[in-house]
This record gives structure tokens, sequence and C-alpha cells, in this order.
């Protein structure tokens, strides 16, 4: 996304942080002793204060993949003189973004906005608009942009026959596209990201578009880098923007009469101008609220937290309604994640020995146990390889375990990795994690149940409740995951609710089971506690105990959590 510029800190110095990262808040304390250079990562803009009162601005690149501190600070600048090495004893970062703690969560939804001429851009003919997004599920797969209508799509913003900013999944990989109607004659500009979108993490978009005497340009951002640029070309009838009071909404496509293609995910901060944004005003406002002024046609910050109204706290008061299947989300309580272990990443595992280190907050780091020509770090892939012809081996997750009964009990939980397995017909399971599926669950492909025939290259989750064991796979999915090539497998789990457990295979929900569940292991056994492994089957009482059953995946693991 451009060329960086890193400031690396070579000084004797302490540093004590108190970050808030988008509902998130956390301090860090990072001390040294010697001139090795110290990075740091955050990503929201800050000060920095030297106790001898100098002070500094960063602009901070974002990035958020639960894994907070993860690069670096870059392109610092001085607001004072530049401050002697030896006079700098401690350093401290104070975060003054103003971040939203509740955002709107859309399954089904939509907000519709109330008919008006403040968001028609065709006197201006120019516009910005602006949005914070998490992506939960992408659009089905297409080969082609298509049209309005296709099924490749999910909506951010929308204006009927004028304007929109969407999701496009284009060959089974996902970008934003934003495109125009110039002045009713049906040519549609358009504008689209070269990299690939991932789910589950926080993006600000921007789309931009300018007419300027015979040619106009159009602009994306992702969080405040410029990613793409096009030009067009106008003239004759076919001049400019599009004038109209059509329907506009956000989350879905209104240009129907029934909305259409929801976008399923998060989304806060919508912002609509009748300017062009600079990209230094969109970078410096990313992650922080905005103040109203005369083009700024439309701000929802959506952090109501509650009701089916959005708030208009631009000075055109166009109040919006949402409508169809939300929910708010208090983002001050995040989920916690028991861990995250990322094989490609030399943080999680180095590439040799034995020890495989937690990248979420638990501590709960992994000890590779078996034979190491049987399971070992494949660098050609950049993942580990399990060799199904000898089972016991695995990788334990250390320092975390379940002891079943209401204690205990799990009412909410996602799995998530990715993985690669060989070409097969065989059907046997492949377990990806277990803690024991007669006593808490297990997420396998495939199955050594009753449903080994149906869930053979597919998603199994496994586990047991007070109601007995349950055998589960992903029965919407037609496709088969022993195909030799990547996947992204995700299963959700939400107890005592219809529909509460669904699978996902490369971000696309693939199927919905429409049982309701009690909580897995709140029932009372003496099979427990139960640690967890990877890779193999569990009934390990201890961290690094029995490997059962011994059915080891077979092929290649690049992540887990």
């Amino acid at each position: 996304m451009g060329a960086k510029r890193y400031c690396v800190i070579s000084l004797l110095m302490v540093i004590m942080v108190t970050v808030s990262s988008y509902g998130k808040s956390f301090p860090l304390s990072l001390s040294y002793s010697n001139p090795t250079p110290a990075l740091l990562y955050l990503d929201n803009k800050v000060d920095i204060h030297y106790t001898n009162g100098k002070y500094f601005f960063t602009e901070l690149d974002l990035l958020d993949n639960n894994d907070w501190f993860s690069e670096k600070i870059s392109s610092i600048k001085n607001f004072n003189e530049e401050v002697p090495d030896d006079q700098v004893v401690e350093l401290t970062i104070n975060n003054s973004s103003n971040t939203a703690t509740n955002v709107l969560n859309f399954q089904e939804g939509y907000i519709e906005v109330p008919s008006n001429s403040f968001t028609d851009f065709g006197n201006s003919d120019e516009f910005t608009l602006e949005a914070r997004i998490k992506i939960d599920q992408f659009p089905e797969s297409g080969s082609s942009a298509g049209d309005s209508s296709s099924p490749n799509r999910n909506y951010i913003i929308s204006k009927k026959n004028v304007l929109g900013l969407y999701l496009i999944n284009l060959n089974g990989q996902t970008h934003i596209e934003g495109r125009f109607r110039k002045d009713h004659y049906g040519d549609w500009p358009n504008i689209i990201t070269s990299e690939a979108l991932v789910l589950d993490r926080w993006y600000h978009v921007a789309f931009v578009t300018n007419i300027s005497g015979s040619s106009g340009v159009q602009k994306l951002y992702i969080d405040g880098t410029l990613v793409s640029t096009t030009s067009f070309s106008v003239g004759g009838a076919s001049s400019g923007i599009t004038q109209s009071n059509n329907r506009l909404g956000i989350g879905a496509n209104l240009w129907n009469e029934t909305p259409s293609q929801y976008f399923k995910g998060s989304i806060s901060e919508v912002r609509m101008w009748d300017v062009e944004r600079s990209q230094t005003d969109i970078d410096a406002n990313k992650n922080t609220q905005v103040s109203a002024n005369s083009n700024l046609k439309l701000y929802y910050q959506i952090n109501e937290g509650t009701g089916n109204t959005v708030t208009d706290v631009s000075a055109n008061n166009l109040n919006g309604t949402i409508n169809g299947t939300y929910t708010w989300v208090d983002t001050s309580s995040p989920e916690k994640n028991i861990f995250y272990y990322d094989f490609s990443n030399i943080s999680s595992y180095q590439g040799s020995g034995n020890t495989v280190n937690d990248l979420s907050s638990g501590g709960n780091h992994g000890v590779v146990l078996g034979d190491n020509s049987q399971i070992y770090f494949d660098s050609n892939e950049n993942a580990f390889f399990f060799n199904e012809s000898n089972g016991d081996h695995g990788i334990a997750i250390q320092n975390h375990n379940y002891v079943s009964g209401a204690s205990d009990q799990i009412e909410n939980l996602t799995l998530s990795a990715k993985i690669k397995l060989p070409d097969s017909t065989s059907n046997r399971q492949r377990i990806i994690l277990s803690y024991d599926r007669s006593s808490v669950f297990r997420f396998a492909i495939g199955s050594d149940a009753s449903i080994s025939a149906s869930a053979a290259g597919k998603i199994s989750f496994m586990f047991t409740n007070s109601s007995g064991t349950n055998d589960k796979y992903d029965a919407g999915y037609s496709g088969d995951l022993r195909d030799n090539q990547w996947h992204d497998l995700m299963v959700k789990f939400e107890a005592n609710k219809s529909g509460g457990l669904k699978y996902y295979v490369d971000g696309v929900l693939t199927y919905t089971d429409p049982e309701t569940y009690s909580p897995i292991s709140n029932q009372n056994t003496s099979e427990t506690p139960r640690f967890g492994v990877i890779g193999n089957g569990s009934e390990m009482t201890s961290a690094n105990g029995s490997r059962a059953p011994t059915d080891p995946f077979s092929g290649w693991i690049k992540s887990i959590k």
C-alpha cells in the first residue's frame, strides 16, 4: 500500500503506554537498556511526550490483527527542535482518539436515509464516502464485476441509480469497489482495490470522486493509505454526477423495493461529503470522530447502542431508521482469544524447535510433541505438516483446560484455522483441534462417528453437553476440502439459540444448523479435566498427556485460533 517510513528509536529509555484501540484499552511498558532499535506499532494517532517537554506527532499505519504491537511507528515528525538523546529518560504515549464503544452489526439489516437533497452531488460534481467496517462474511464468489444486482456484491453504501460502495468477491478474493453514474446515461466509472480483504478486522475505507472540466478522477483509500486511482473522461450530455433524490441506504442495496445484497458485519462512522477530501484529512480522521461543517452532508457515528434510530450529527438532521436483522455490539468488551498460533509468523514460531508462542494475550503457548519426521515445519508452505501415517504427534496447548460441569461450560465459541489437505478419497477423520469429543469438543475434517460418509471432506464439529454427544458437520458445503488447496475454515457456536451453530469456508457462510444446543461441556463427568491438542485427538488430563484417538491431521496447518 505504498512506501512506508519508519522511526527507529535507539535510546536508553523506558516507554509507558496506555492505548485505546477502537474500544480496547490496555497498558504497555517497554524498557530498553542498550541502543538496540526499538520498533513500536500502534493503530491510532498519538502524541509522544518526552520528559523534558518536547512533543512529537506520529502518522500511524492501521493493522489490528489481534496482535496490537506487531510492527512499527511510521513517519515521526518534530513539532519542536530535536531532543538530544542524552536528555531522553522517559517516553509516554497518550492516545487522544475519540473512538466508539458501540457499533452496529448487520446480518440482514440496513439503515434507510430519509429522502433529501443534501446527498445529491450533481451540483458539486465531487464527493467523498467514508466508513469503518469489519467483515463477518464475504459475498458469494463471482467471475466478473457484474452489475448492481450481482450476488458477489455486498453493499456498504448504496444510492439507487447514482452510486455504490461495496465489497465484491472475484474468484474467491474480496475487494472494495466504488462506482457512480454519469448524468443518467448509464455510464458507470468504477474503481477497485487490488489487495484482498480479510475477515474480522476493522478497516477504514474512503471512496473519492472529483470531476473537473472534461476529465475526472476516482480514488480509494484503505486505513488512510491511497491504494487505487483511476481517471475517466466526461463530455457532451454525460458530463457529471447524476442528480437524484433516490433511495439511499447503509448496509444493503436499496435499488429495488425489497433490499438485497446485505453487508454481513459491523459498520460505524459513515460520512458523506460534497468535496474531495485530501489524503491528509482522511488519514488524520480515520480513527476519530469529526466535527460538522458545511461540506459534511451526512454523518452517522452509529454508536447509539440501542434502538432502531441512528442520529445524523451533520447539520442536516437526516436521522436514519434501522430495518431488518441487526445487533448492537459493545466493543469495549472484546472477545477473548484463548490462544492464537500463526506458524508463518516468526513471533509465533521461529521455524525450528518445539516451542510455539501464543500471539493472543492468553499466554497459552504450545509444545510440539512426537517424531519430528512426522510433524515438522515445512518452509515451502510456511506451515506445520502433519503426517497421518504415524499417529502419536501433535501440538499440545499449555496452561489451558476445560473442567466439565456448569462452572466451565462453553456458551460461545469461535474456532478458525487455515489448512491444506492433499488430494484424497479416504473418508478417515483429520483432527484439527481436540479437547476430547466425549467430554468437550473436537474440530476436524471428516468424522469417526456415524456421520463419517456424509462428513468426508467437510468441516465437522463434535461436542458433548447435558443432552449427550453431538456429532455435527457442514451439511451445506458442496465442495471437498481434500483438494490440495489452502482454505480458511471457521465454526461459530452460540448456546441456547436456534441456528447458533454456523460453518464458514473461505469467508462464506456455508451452513447454519437449525437446532438449539445447550452449552458445551455443561454435563458432569469423570472425563475431566481435558487439555487441548492441535492435529490429533485428546484425552489429555495433563498438558502433554495421552493423544487419543490417534487420528492425526493429514496435511498442513498454517494458523489456528
